[in-house]
């Protein structure tokens, strides 16, 4: 799986990553600074299905034409209710923890935008699972398993999987590359056998470990590790950003690194765009020293940018989302901004935990 512990045993000698945030007010609004959305169109992301070629994925794409805008406009004369929006709240509404997911053994929960399908990966096998439930306040049960992937190569460890365009297109990564598998409703496994996504994302040089993106997958925000040593860690991450180009061959291509500065580290991990790509939770440093076993040296932050070629504004401390126990990693927040999921982890402790945290609804 993406967790940091993976991270940290392999280059901070043994150090262990944990998190424990005090919420400091450096005086920058906590409200919601974006206020543009995306748009709800749902163009093609130009990525093969190798689900429908015979040994070449690259001669047909994922069509999400048919992808419906489930957002009420202003004139809709039916009379249904516009829906309950949370990110006009303080970030501190996030409750101090959030209910454990009791699903089973398990790790990287990913909540859907409409909030109603879980998406996460069940242990020992790592294959995906899904959960449902009926309405945002119902709790969910352990899931149905989605994929059994038998031709999948031993040595190939998925993690941290991500679903976007309407539940059709599921990315995941091996600590190394980003792998994408799409919805295939009509076999036996309901998602493709996963491949390295073409073009430009995968680098030989650095590892890709994680990947967040809008909900119609135009944007991806992926976390490679090509920063600056720091300490005893031989590099950091940076989250770079990649744009959709509908290119079947090339489907993204880079718009350039979009890491929020938290000086005087800079270190960024675990990035969670919401489904607009205009709000980003991660977790940062905090503090002016830095020790990757000390828990109180790392918090997670939020932001928001106007528009998704713009720079992110100040970053703010969420108080809620930490442990004294490990490590928080947000993975995934609701469209409306009333749910999210996370887990925390620790190097040498036991299997991460995780939550789904809901703030009161305006």
């Amino acid at each position: 799986m993406y967790d940091v512990r993976v991270y940290f045993r392999a280059n901070a000698v043994g150090a262990t990553l944990l998190v424990s945030a005090c919420f400091v007010d450096h005086g920058a609004s906590t409200s919601d600074a974006a206020t543009t959305s995306a748009s709800t169109e749902a163009p093609t992301t130009g990525v093969a299905d190798p689900s429908t070629t015979e040994g070449d994925p690259s001669t047909t794409r994922l069509d999400t034409s048919s992808t419906t805008d489930s957002t009420t406009s202003a004139d809709d004369t039916t009379g249904v209710a516009p829906p309950v929006d949370c990110w006009a709240q303080d970030v501190g509404t996030w409750p101090l923890m959030g209910n454990k997911l009791e699903i089973g053994e398990h790790v990287d929960p990913y909540l859907t935008a409409d909030g109603l399908h879980l998406y996460y990966l069940g242990l020992p096998e790592r294959r995906p699972r899904l959960s449902t439930r009926a309405s945002p306040f119902d709790p969910f049960d352990i899931g149905t398993p989605l994929a059994k992937w038998i031709d999948l190569p031993d040595d190939l460890v998925v993690s941290a999987p991500t679903v976007l365009v309407a539940d059709q297109l599921l990315l995941l990564s091996d600590g190394n590359d980003i792998y994408v598998s799409l919805a295939s409703p009509s076999e036996q496994d309901k998602f493709t056998l996963p491949i390295v996504v073409p073009g430009v994302i995968n680098t030989a040089e650095y590892p890709e470990v994680y990947v967040t993106g809008s909900d119609d997958a135009q944007v991806l925000i992926v976390t490679r590790g090509d920063g600056p040593m720091l300490g005893d860690l031989p590099f950091t991450y940076t989250f770079e950003q990649f744009t959709s180009t509908g290119d079947q061959q090339n489907p993204y291509i880079v718009a350039g690194d979009v890491t929020p500065p938290n000086p005087p580290f800079n270190l960024s991990i675990c990035p969670a765009l919401s489904s607009d790509g205009l709000r980003l939770f991660y977790t940062s440093t905090v503090g002016d020293t830095f020790s990757p076993g000390d828990y109180s040296t790392y918090a997670v932050y939020y932001t928001t940018r106007p528009a998704l070629d713009a720079a992110w504004d100040p970053i703010t401390q969420i108080p809620g989302l930490r442990s004294a126990d490990g490590v928080s990693c947000v993975r995934s927040v609701t469209s409306d901004g009333c749910q999210l999921t996370y887990y925390t982890t620790t190097i040498l402790g036991p299997l991460p935990a995780s939550y789904l945290a809901q703030r009161a609804n305006p």
